[in-house]
């Protein structure tokens, strides 16, 4: 008697087991190399002001001054242009004993006094103090302008509705609605001068 035959069914090539191990493998390394690719196809956006050219990247708008030093601006510099305020000189700061930035714990200054103490060289014994007394400067050293002397600085920076960039002496007042866009802009005016 004959052997039956069989015939043999193939699977189709795509529904092979090793199709399948080869194709999920070339799936997961291609996942893990576009991953590590920066694949961002937004451009940097760059903004040109007093000759500088400004990158915002994530910590503000950066740029680099003829001595190579990096200057950040939380606020976009194209934005300070409508910005007025007196010219003032930062570096008689730098050659003081000390400085204490006097603040308001209530007002919201932190973003200000942060752009100030990365962009402006202040000496190394800097203090945060209050300007007036109250319960969340229970820990913090009362000092205002009249404080200031030949060897300690006073920046104090104080909410208000009006406007005011005075420099006499030591002692330095920001005072208005926005300090963190005044301060920007006498940083940004300082090292254009």
């Amino acid at each position: 008697m004959k052997d039956p035959l069989y015939i043999e069914k193939k699977e189709v090539w795509y529904k092979q087991k090793k199709f399948l191990t080869i194709a999920l493998g070339i799936f997961l390394i291609s996942i893990m190399v576009l991953s590590a690719v920066n694949l961002n196809t937004d451009a940097e956006e760059e903004v040109t002001y007093g000759g500088h050219t400004f990158v915002q990247t994530s910590f503000g708008w950066q740029t680099y001054l003829d001595s190579g030093q990096q200057l950040f601006l939380t606020t976009n510099p194209e934005d300070l242009a409508s910005v007025f305020v007196p010219a003032v000189d930062f570096s008689r700061f730098s050659t003081l004993q000390k400085v204490y930035v006097s603040v308001n714990m209530y007002d919201d200054v932190q973003p200000a006094v942060y752009d100030l103490q990365r962009d402006i060289s202040l000496p190394a014994q800097t203090d945060i103090a209050c300007y007036e007394d109250n319960d969340l400067c229970a820990n913090y050293p009362l000092k205002t302008c009249e404080d200031a002397s030949f060897t300690v600085g006073v920046i104090q920076l104080q909410q208000a509705n009006e406007t005011l960039v005075q420099q006499k002496g030591n002692c330095l007042l920001i005072q208005g609605k926005d300090l963190l866009m005044l301060t920007d802009k006498l940083i940004l005016d300082y090292y254009d001068a």
